[in-house]
């Protein structure tokens, strides 16, 4: 996924994206780019835009309406995007998308995968809520993304998701993937 940030076109154009004052169409606009993207490389996969959950919705599952198999590593991805051009807004808005999952997990069924993601500036040191962070090559932009200790340490959900069926508490020996 990481390696979509290395097109220099693409590149250009989530620097103006999150340059501009605003959210969600810059965030529609990144999570089709995205999925584009994904298509161009793998082909056709199951996906569906504003999936469903109780009274939520989620901004993205993939794998919704295809094979759900924990064990086939094609678990159901449930992603929140944001964009925002100022860090701190940013985070909060990412929190207010773990606090959705937190809400969602009693509607958690055979372990699905929880992802946040998000672009904005660049900040050196670790980001909150243990997400990882990859810098966007020629710009001074980050992509952000939740890892499997943002749902164990922050919110306790590991051991509904896909991260603990797949590594169990092993994930400890993971701590490189932040």
């Amino acid at each position: 996924m990481l390696d979509m940030f290395n097109q220099p076109v693409l590149s250009g154009y989530f620097s103006q994206a999150a340059a501009t004052k605003g959210g969600g169409g810059f965030e529609n606009w990144a999570l089709m780019t995205y999925l584009l993207y994904v298509r161009g490389i793998n082909g056709d996969f199951y996906y569906r835009r504003e999936y469903p959950m109780g009274n939520r919705r989620v901004d993205l599952a993939i794998n919704a309406g295809g094979l759900i198999d924990p064990s086939k590593n094609s678990p159901l991805i449930l992603t929140e995007w944001k964009v925002n051009n100022n860090y701190n807004n940013l985070f909060y808005n990412f929190s207010l998308d773990i606090e959705k999952f937190d809400e969602l997990s009693p509607l958690f069924k055979n372990y699905p995968c929880p992802f946040v993601f998000g672009i904005g500036p660049h900040n050196d040191g670790n980001p909150p809520f243990y997400f990882g962070r990859y810098g966007i090559p020629n710009t001074n932009l980050a992509f952000y993304y939740s890892t499997w200790a943002t749902w164990k340490h922050y919110k306790s959900l590991y051991d509904q998701t896909w991260y603990w069926y797949k590594y169990g508490e092993t994930v400890e020996d993971l701590t490189s993937e932040r």
